[in-house]
């Protein structure tokens, strides 16, 4: 079954030892959000409240297997998603939801939040990870 919760010090690890490049990172996001803010500059203390800002309204938190960004499994997520709890919610967009994708997918690993354990129960349910898949982190 997918993880149901990853800490801070978890995501920089994993991205220490999948030896992702800051750099790569924050120029893509600065390519794809011109105009954002550069979350690479910020302190732990804002970075931390920023995480809480756009993740307290689903803090119900599932690992998902969805294979990768732009293929049939991760669309298909999507779809019943959007059928099953409505709009995904955006807070720092101020638009409401139940339910949110992470922005990163990494080795085909994907967070969604929910705004309930009932909700994440039932994405679970329906997305459990493909077997013979394993984590690779």
């Amino acid at each position: 079954l997918p993880r149901t919760s990853i800490s801070w010090d978890e995501f920089k690890r994993i991205m220490r030892d999948h030896d992702v490049k800051p750099a790569a990172v924050k120029a893509k996001a600065a390519a794809m959000f011109p105009g954002q803010h550069d979350v690479a500059a910020l302190s732990d203390q804002e970075r931390g409240d920023l995480m809480r800002k756009v993740w307290a309204p689903s803090p119900w938190m599932v690992d998902a297997y969805t294979g990768g960004v732009d293929n049939e499994r991760s669309r298909e997520i999507l779809h019943w998603c959007y059928e099953t709890f409505g709009p995904q919610a955006s807070p720092i967009h101020d638009k409401p939801g139940r339910w949110q994708r992470g922005g990163a997918t990494i080795y085909g690993w994907t967070w969604f939040g929910f705004s309930t354990r009932e909700e994440m129960d039932q994405f679970v349910a329906h997305w459990p990870t493909p077997e013979g898949i394993e984590r690779t982190a």
